[in-house]
């Protein structure tokens, strides 16, 4: 009997066991109390944003206009001292106007000087002293004609300064030989107001073949 005892007892503490270790062991809280912390806490107010309103016409208020006093002006007339006496006006007279005589005495209208034009004389050759230039042989027996002008500036003195071509005779040879002989040429110098100046003239030279 006694076994049977020991052995229920036995057994059921193993069924305790048993039980025991499949709970899983719950934490012990700490019974320890900690000590009083004071604790801030702040209150933040949301404030609601108020969307704007319309601008709303403000009524005008009329101002009552008042009515202006009327001021009633009295005329002053003016008053005549009988004491003075009204003197008479004096009228005016009129002197006469005395016009300035005319004299005879009348400046001489004054005519325009007219310019007198300076006398310029041309340079020209001295034809009957001046040899003429010679007739290039090659020319005569090609049958050469023509008439050159030239350009010469005579000096004061008379003599040939500078000679060109002012007009060709369409043969260099013919042009050539009147050159030559100018250069020896003596000229009637220009003069203006009777004064030798040095001048430009242009002349003809001219070459033409004769039949004998």
């Amino acid at each position: 009997m006694r076994s049977l005892i020991f052995a229920f007892i036995f057994s059921f503490f193993m069924h305790c066991l048993l039980l025991y270790a499949d709970i899983p062991l719950i934490p012990q809280k700490n019974t320890e109390i900690k000590e009083n912390k004071k604790i801030e806490i702040e209150l933040s107010y949301i404030t609601r944003i108020i969307p704007p309103k319309k601008n709303q016409k403000k009524p005008r208020v009329k101002q009552k206009i008042k009515p202006k006093k009327k001021f009633k002006i009295k005329k002053i007339e003016p008053k005549l001292d009988s004491s003075v006496k009204s003197k008479p006006i004096n009228e005016i007279k009129q002197e006469p106007i005395i016009e300035p005589a005319l004299t005879s005495d009348i400046a001489p209208v004054l005519k325009p000087i007219k310019k007198i034009k300076p006398k310029i004389i041309k340079a020209i050759p001295k034809y009957k002293e001046n040899a003429p230039p010679k007739y290039p042989v090659f020319a005569k027996k090609r049958g050469y004609q023509g008439t050159v002008f030239l350009k010469v500036f005579v000096n004061k003195n008379g003599m040939p300064e500078t000679i060109t071509i002012f007009k060709s005779s369409g043969y260099l040879i013919l042009d050539n030989a009147a050159i030559k002989q100018v250069k020896k040429w003596i000229f009637f110098p220009g003069m203006v107001n009777n004064k030798n100046i040095g001048m430009n003239v242009i002349f003809p030279i001219k070459f033409e073949l004769k039949n004998n």
